[in-house]
């Protein structure tokens, strides 16, 4: 993981213990930082959105 994908993990591992595995950690603050950028790729966004979902269940 990159420092800053690792103190995403340590953030979210810190305020809700075992809700994301750290495996899980990169690809979700990834997904997040694409969605923050925006853009006018909302198919893009969609699918983001899509995985996040299926990811948090």
């Amino acid at each position: 993981m990159t420092g800053e994908a690792d103190r995403f993990w340590a953030a979210v591992e810190d305020r809700c213990p075992r809700l994301l595995p750290e495996r899980d950690a990169p690809l979700l603050h990834a997904s997040l930082l694409r969605l923050l950028e925006g853009g006018d790729d909302r198919a893009g966004r969609l699918a983001l959105l899509r995985a996040l979902g299926c990811a948090y269940r």
